[in-house]
């Protein structure tokens, strides 16, 4: 099973450990320091839940009426000391959590079922994290009441699901002031560039250095203007000799997220082929 992807590993260098490597330094924005990673596993799908996917943890590695399925425990403390080792994010190890759940419902239901209080009690703690998820991991909050709320900052990926059409229309609209015929659009990172890909298909394909988008490649040869979001101008001098500040994005919902605030330039006369620069912009995170 993992030969094919071992094998593409190798003859492109192995960059899933590039990426790994930038994760535990802190590049992406749900990158959590390694010391973190076994504590977030209590508070994923709730603290409330954390007692149930642990007693199945428990029986998965102990139990000899569910040792036909031992390798999901063995599996759980493998991956998370290797996602610790290399810096990997809590939430990699979710997808072992139905199991551990469901070797855990049994004797938690048998603890219930012996009291009126002890059912009323694993009741509540369904019900509670239930709505406590729905809320925080649904798009039930309006955007435009997000930033007035804590789910930002408990749910990082709740505020980078807000402000895209608004963003695609910006760029839409610098497109639109730009008598060039060849334009490219240069994304600081696979979000950005992906929304231009989805909202804005007129424009053609964007470009990114940011992970696998780097491989697609950097504009043609014959671009005259390049729409260029989130770089900062510093970096930008050093790849094209004229700037132009177009504007910034602004979502309107006063919702900090990676977007923004963040520039829109146009950016001309590349200060070397497309080959050297593109090499300079690659990014992993």
């Amino acid at each position: 099973v993992w030969a094919p992807n071992l094998a593409w590993q190798a003859t492109h260098g192995f960059p899933q450990l590039w990426l790994s490597a930038a994760i535990a330094a802190g590049s992406s924005g749900t990158s959590q320091p390694w010391w973190a990673f076994l504590p977030y596993q209590l508070v994923l799908i709730s603290p409330l839940l954390a007692p149930i996917w642990l007693i199945g943890l428990w029986r998965l590695a102990r139990d000899p009426a569910l040792c036909l399925w031992r390798a999901f425990a063995v599996a759980w403390v493998l991956l998370a000391a290797l996602f610790i080792t290399t810096g990997g994010k809590a939430y990699y190890l979710a997808g072992l959590f139905p199991v551990l759940l469901a070797a855990g419902a049994p004797p938690v239901l048998g603890w219930a079922r012996v009291t009126r209080v002890r059912r009323r009690l694993l009741a509540g703690a369904l019900a509670l994290a239930a709505a406590v998820n729905t809320v925080l991991m649904l798009p039930l909050v309006p955007a435009t009441a997000l930033a007035a709320t804590p789910i930002p900052a408990i749910n990082y990926d709740a505020g980078e699901t807000v402000g895209w059409p608004r963003f695609a229309a910006t760029i839409a609209a610098v497109r639109a002031r730009l008598p060039d015929t060849h334009v490219a659009v240069l994304a600081r990172n696979y979000g950005e560039a992906g929304a231009v890909d989805h909202y804005l298909p007129a424009l053609g394909l964007a470009h990114s250095g940011h992970n696998s988008y780097w491989d697609w490649g950097p504009p043609a040869d014959d671009t005259t203007a390049v729409i260029v979001i989130g770089y900062q101008e510093t970096r930008l001098r050093a790849w094209f000799g004229h700037l132009d500040l177009a504007t910034h994005i602004d979502n309107r919902l006063g919702l900090r997220n990676n977007e923004q605030g963040a520039p829109i330039w146009i950016a001309r006369d590349p200060l070397a082929p497309w080959a050297q620069i593109w090499p300079q912009l690659r990014h992993l995170g």
